[in-house]
């Protein structure tokens, strides 16, 4: 076996269009495209102009940025929970 993987070239057997992200894509169009690849790591590339290798993103990735989304917005509802000590449409007058 050590003999045949050291005869076989990576370009023999790595996918030549592979699915990947591109890292100014919104996050929702990468976990789309993982549901329809079925694949849950992509290469992520730079912009579609340039396309250099930037890194890795996970299908865990995506979950924790959900995760952390989620969080943020519980935080901002709870700031936006503020009573008024009265009903202010009670108290406004019209402008006639």
């Amino acid at each position: 076996m050590q003999g045949v993987a050291s005869v076989v070239r990576l370009a023999e057997i790595a996918t030549h269009n592979p699915v990947v992200a591109f890292s100014d894509e919104p996050l929702r169009i990468v976990v789309h495209r993982m549901a329809e690849s079925g694949f849950t790591r992509f290469p992520v590339l730079a912009p579609q102009t340039d396309q250099r290798l930037v890194g890795m993103v996970s299908l865990n990735d995506l979950l924790h940025a959900r995760t952390r989304n989620l969080d943020d917005e519980r935080a901002r509802e709870r700031v936006l929970r503020l009573r008024m000590p009265f009903d202010w449409r009670k108290n406004h007058t019209r402008l006639k």
